[in-house]
This record gives structure tokens, sequence and C-alpha cells, in this order.
């Protein structure tokens, strides 16, 4: 009579545990849009966000021999696949994945459905592969790449808003230095350093390259300086060359703003008159170039092969502006340059208070003029 007690109360513990548990099974969650057009997780037949815990199977069960040797039953069990936390449907705290053997393969804390902070990702054997920094869902800070099984640091790289910015490492198997490079906003700058195994800086002859054009534009929000990419885009960069040489934008517009966007200018003066320019050009878009953020892009009509003047800086990585076929609607806009300077004045024309004006949309309330252009070469 005991033990049958006993296992009703087994039995009922177990029940009550599970109704007032926050811990499901994932295949119990669904994905719906929300009124406010997030896709978040909810419990099915629930209207509320799921708040909780969700665990994740294989699919094929895995063998286990029971606990109790009286019995000497065999229970089946599934391995665990992952674990993830949910605040109000969207992922939130920490997530853990597995691999079969129940060796964790990935850890990273999520806020608010982004990764946020460190997230790492380790070997069969429990060796780290990876650690990275987040913040808001973008690498953002120090990543660190390890040697399968051997758990020797390979690469050491620094990332900002998801784009490589500052010193990036690699090393030999003995943890000597091998390479060094310096990254800006997601492109190189200067030489990569090459070490001996030694420590000794190889010093290799290279042909002589040409110096580089910088556009200064100086504007009455502050000057602006831009890097050409002339051996990506040597037609749009000779456009903007023969245009800024010309003193063709001295006086022109940012005429159009659009926060978390684009900043446009080039083809407008005071007063939102139209600047004519020169015949348009060939669309470069299929240089290989992305419209990422800092980017300098040519502007153009509908017509892939319009662009004369006018040109835009992107505020954001704008993929949806990227080549991705030579047709009218994949045809995208070209990548020439890339902000080096006055990233903080480029960001003050972003947020400007903007209406209508000419027919145009967008436009700041208070003129942006480019005062003066200046080409230099470094």
């Amino acid at each position: 009579m005991d033990k049958i007690r006993k296992t009703f109360i087994f039995l009922f513990a177990l029940i009550f545990i599970y109704t007032c548990s926050d811990n499901v099974n994932m295949d119990d969650l669904v994905e719906r849009v929300s009124e406010e057009e997030v896709l978040l997780v909810y419990r099915i037949n629930s209207d509320s966000p799921f708040t909780g815990q969700a665990f994740e199977y294989y699919e094929e069960p895995e063998t286990k021999a029971n606990s109790d040797a009286e019995e000497g039953k065999i229970l089946f069990g599934s391995p665990i696949k992952s674990k993830i936390n949910f605040k109000d449907g969207l992922p939130h705290g920490i997530s853990l994945y597995y691999y079969r053997n129940g060796q964790i393969s990935k850890r990273s804390y999520m806020e608010n459905g982004l990764l946020n902070g460190e997230s790492e990702s380790f070997s069969l054997k429990g060796e780290l592969i990876l650690r990275g920094q987040y913040k808001e869902g973008l690498l953002d800070g120090i990543v660190e790449y390890y040697e399968p099984f051997k758990g020797e640091l390979m690469v050491r790289e620094q990332y900002k808003e998801g784009l490589l910015d500052g010193i990036s490492l690699s090393f030999y198997p003995s943890g000597q230095l091998e390479y060094k490079l310096k990254y800006k906003n997601g492109y190189q700058e200067g030489a990569t350093e090459h070490f001996t195994k030694e420590g000794e800086l190889i010093l290799e002859l290279k042909e002589e390259k040409q110096m580089s054009n910088i556009v200064h534009l100086e504007t009455n929000m502050g000057p602006i300086v831009i890097e050409l990419f002339e051996d990506d885009a040597p037609i749009t960069t000779k456009n903007f060359l023969d245009y800024a040489n010309s003193g063709f934008y001295d006086g022109t517009l940012f005429h159009r703003v659009i926060p978390g966007f684009v900043i446009q200018g080039g083809g407008l003066e005071t007063g939102m008159k139209d600047k004519s320019g020169n015949p348009s050009i060939e669309n470069e878009a299929n240089n290989g170039q992305k419209n990422l953020k800092w980017s300098l892009s040519m502007a153009r009509t509908s017509d892939p092969h319009s662009a004369t003047s006018q040109f835009f800086i992107n505020l954001e990585n704008n993929s949806s502006l990227d080549h991705t076929a030579e047709t009218p609607q994949g045809w995208g806009y070209a990548v020439f340059g890339t902000v080096i300077e006055g990233f903080e004045t480029v960001e003050a024309i972003a947020a400007v208070a903007t209406g209508s004006s000419g027919g145009h949309q967008d436009v700041p309330l208070e003129e942006v003029t480019v005062q003066k252009t200046k080409v230099t070469k470094e």
C-alpha cells in the first residue's frame, strides 16, 4: 500500500510541476507575426508571447540503462539538441546548443532576440573553436578563432558594428605572430605585415603603387573626407574627380536626407535648383563592392546607366542597393569610395529636420551646403 501511495504522490508531483512550469518542448511552440509586425514565439493555442525555457531534442532516441537495477528496465530518451530562454516571445538570456553526445556546441547570450555579449562555439570534444563579442546582433569587439582539437589560437580580429575595425592578427601553431593587418570600417588600411616563425618582419619588394586620390568635402556642418576605389571603379571615380577638380560640387546641396538610409547630394544648388552635369556614365555596381555603412555610391534614375553628378553616403549596410544581376531591377548602385574621416559630420547631417521642397521629399529644412571641394593624394 505504501508503494502505491508513493507512486501516486510521485505522479501527482510530476503532473503539478509540468502544468506549472514554463519549460516546454520546442514542438509546442509556433512563430507568429505580432500586431507590431515582429516575429514572436507563442505556445500553441496561446495568444500571449512565450516566456520561459524551451527544449529541442534530436529525433532518434538514445538508449540508456534505468538506474533502478531491481526492475532491470531500459528507458529510451532523445538527446537534447538545444535549450533556449525566451522573454515576451523573443530569445532572451542564455541559449545552449548540444552535440548528440551531450557536449555543448554553442553558448550565447541574447537580448530581445539579438546576440549581445559573448558567444562561444566548441568542438565535439569540448575544445573552444570560436569566441566573439556581439552588440545588438552585430559583431562588436574581439573575435578569436582556435584550431579544432588543439585549442591553439589561430586568428584574433576586432570588429565594430559588424565590420572589421582595428588590428587583425594571425598566428603560427607555436603562438608566434604570422600576419598583422589593420582595418577601418571593413576595409584594409596599409600593407599586410608578414613575420617569420622566429618573429622577424619579412620585407617584400613590391611594385610602387600609385598614390590614391582623397576628396575633401568642406560643408557648412563640418568636413567629410573620402577615399576613392579607383581600381574597382575607374569610370565612376574619374567622373567624380572631374566634377571635384572643376569645382562643380562647390555650392551644391545635400538635398536628400533619410535617417538610417542615406544622405544624397551633388546635383542641386541653393533654392533646390538643378545643376546640369556631364553626360551619364556606365554603371559599375558589378565591381564586387557593397553598399556598406559609410560607403560612397552613385545616385541615378531607374535607368541603370543614368548616373551623372549625384552621389550618396550610406548610413547603414544597405544590401538592397547592391548589384545582383545585369538587369534593370538587379543592377544596383555603384560603390566607388568610403568615408575615412568626418563620420560625425555625416551623422550630424543625417539628424537634421526635413520636409518637402521643390517637388522633392526628405529635404533639409535648413540647407546643408558643400562649400569647398579639394582633391589630394595620399
